[in-house]
């Protein structure tokens, strides 16, 4: 693991120093990896859809509960002054200020869909071997097995860069199996097992490179019709693989936020959330202000994990729409949403308190062969996901953190990030794969008819 800058570990002391039973979420205090805007997508990111390398660890700021804070706890805090690195990050990328007003996101943001959406395809799991996979039946070679033979690589060294990259033999350190009942259910293994293979290693199911298939279905155009190179006739699923395996490799960069939660416990405290920091985050407040700026302002896709537990379900988004944005007395709004404290507990900033609901919509994985956005398919593979929480409010309606509510508390987005670039037109990946070759091959796809 990487060590975190000492200027952090600062924050982190005072924050152990004043810590009690649970945590208020500020958007200040929200837990964030310390890393840099344009930090590349490899192994290391914690976008990565599998375990990482070497990942820089969060950093996890406490602030405590105001009706437990002793004298001292306010002063300390104070003097931390902790500012959102999250929102910093945003606001150097756009090189201007996020509007945080509430008002103003309602009147001016309040819903955003993108057309043409991300297009569906496959994470191309690593159990199944990845791009290996011979989606399209026993007889019909893998997108590898394509390309390679298509552009005069050899199709078994190919291959196996490939499986070694991010396929089975990724995991060739893991428990050996000959079949699923050899690995473990409660994990979400499979026994993955290379092609003509009897044996193989017990691979969790979500292990795959959903981090490049988000990615290049917001960045790309989706391919449109078979074409045929040098005698190898691929399919639009075919190229979607590649243009995928191509992203995986590339090392684009990103800005991420949040905080990727790697454990294992469902603990919760007594307000009903999750007790670690990095399994509660992203906190609302910042979800709001950031889909609100960088998807309703500034016009950007981006990719959402889904899941709040350490399994990694990176989904880009389509649009959302905030369908509740009603104002509330803070004495109102606790006795309503917190019915168990007579003072609202988690920020003692807090003016007022908007209850939020909002609709997210995101594109899920597919199968489907064959252009699916143009024809409307991708509706059918359109996730649409209700959140709902509490946003912490000053006199003026700007938003100082928020609180999730009711099922959101269990289910709510884990991390956020987007692609700051598309891969260079001369990349080559450490498997050999070339863009280069890849965008012939989407570019003959869209301009064919079909």
């Amino acid at each position: 693991m990487v060590a975190t800058p000492a200027r952090l570990l600062s924050y982190t002391a005072v924050a152990s120093a004043v810590a009690v039973s649970v945590q208020a979420a500020p958007i200040g205090f929200n837990p964030y990896h310390p890393l840099p805007v344009g930090v590349k997508l490899d192994k290391s990111n914690p976008a990565y859809g599998a375990p990482t390398r070497n990942a820089v660890p969060p950093v996890l700021l406490e602030a405590p509960i105001v009706a437990n804070a002793t004298n001292e706890a306010p002063r300390l805090l104070e003097n931390t002054d902790p500012s959102n690195h999250d929102i910093n990050a945003l606001e150097q990328f756009f090189k201007t200020k996020m509007d945080t007003n509430l008002d103003k996101l309602n009147r001016d943001y309040s819903s955003f869909s993108f057309k043409p959406a991300p297009w569906p395809s496959s994470y191309w799991p690593i159990y199944a071997d990845g791009i290996n996979q011979r989606w399209a039946g026993d007889n019909v070679p893998a997108p590898s097995e394509k390309y390679a033979k298509a552009f005069g690589l050899n199709v078994d060294q190919f291959t196996a860069a490939i499986s070694n990259n991010n396929g089975v033999l990724s995991q060739s350190g893991g428990k050996a199996c000959k079949s699923n009942s050899d690995c473990s259910r409660q994990d979400g293994e499979a026994c993955g097992k290379r092609r003509g293979e009897s044996s193989g290693y017990c691979i969790a199911t979500w292990f795959g490179i959903c981090h490049a298939w988000a990615p290049a279905a917001i960045l790309e155009p989706e391919p449109k019709c078979p074409v045929t190179y040098n005698g190898v006739t691929f399919q639009p699923f075919d190229i979607k693989a590649l243009l995928t395996q191509v992203y995986d490799g590339a090392n684009v960069g990103t800005v991420f936020m949040g905080a990727r939660y790697d454990g294992s416990s469902d603990s919760m405290d007594r307000f009903g959330r999750f007790k670690d920091p990095a399994h509660r985050d992203l906190g609302p407040g910042f979800f709001h202000i950031a889909l609100t700026n960088v998807v309703g302002r500034f016009k950007q896709s981006f990719v959402l994990d889904v899941d709040p537990s350490s399994a990694v379900w990176n989904q880009p988004v389509r649009g959302y729409q905030i369908k509740k944005s009603k104002i509330w007395p803070v004495w109102g709004a606790t006795s309503v949403f917190f019915p168990f404290t007579i003072k609202y507990p988690f920020n003692a900033d807090a003016r007022k308190l908007a209850h939020i609901e909002i609709e997210v919509q995101w594109v899920n994985e597919s199968g489907n062969d064959g252009p699916l956005v143009s024809t409307g398919i991708v509706d059918q593979f359109t996730e649409h996901r209700t959140y709902e929480y509490v946003l912490e409010l000053d006199d003026d309606h700007n938003i100082l953190g928020g609180e999730w509510l009711h099922e959101s508390k269990k289910d709510h987005p884990d991390f956020m990030w987007f692609s700051t670039e598309r891969p260079r037109d001369d990349t080559v990946t450490n498997v050999g794969l070339s863009y280069a070759n890849v965008q012939k091959l989407l570019k003959q796809s869209l301009a064919s008819s079909c």
